[in-house]
């Protein structure tokens, strides 16, 4: 029976694009095997396995991973995955539970879009749904741009961080 089949029979539907939650249970030099649960396995191969490789290289067996299906069954029978994209995603119930923190601390690379790091738009876009009173940028690269006009273009609660700065938290 088709992993198709089986979805519609207990009422999972599964689309190509929609984001996944499962556990990594095996790798080798060129794949990522995934256990989706009732789902069936996924398989990260090929281009989106090389694409994602400083990703895949940090995980072993039993980490918990999203990743976005972008083909329901191969001829092989699994369910085709890319973690391109589907590593920047968090689903809006775990977002609730930070959402109008006091402050966040998150990822802004470059301007450019990158595979497993929020860009400058991602970034902002994230903080305008989380709705911190101070968010601060990490992780940036000169990419980005100089320091003063990027701060100078970003919203008012929100600022790059630069080596040395110190948060205190319980004001």
């Amino acid at each position: 029976m088709s992993i198709i089949k089986k979805n519609k029979e207990s009422g999972n539907s599964l689309q190509v694009g929609s984001t996944i939650e499962g556990k990594v249970v095996a790798r080798d030099r060129s794949s990522l095997f995934i256990d989706l649960g009732i789902q069936g396995t996924g398989i990260i191969f090929g281009r989106e396995f090389y694409r994602a490789k400083d990703v895949i290289k940090s995980l072993t067996a039993g980490d918990k991973i999203y990743a976005k299906i972008i083909e329901l069954e191969n001829e092989d029978g699994y369910i085709e995955l890319s973690l391109r994209d589907a590593t920047k995603e968090i689903s809006w119930q775990k977002l609730e539970k930070i959402k109008n923190v006091k402050v966040l601390v998150i990822n802004a690379l470059r301007k450019r879009k990158h595979i497993s790091h929020f860009n400058l738009e991602e970034a902002l876009e994230f903080i305008k749904k989380v709705n911190p009173q101070k968010a601060y940028l990490t992780h940036i690269s000169h990419y980005l741009g100089l320091h003063e006009i990027v701060n100078k273009e970003l919203p008012e609660n929100v600022e790059l961080a630069y080596d040395g700065l110190s948060l205190n938290l319980f004001e």
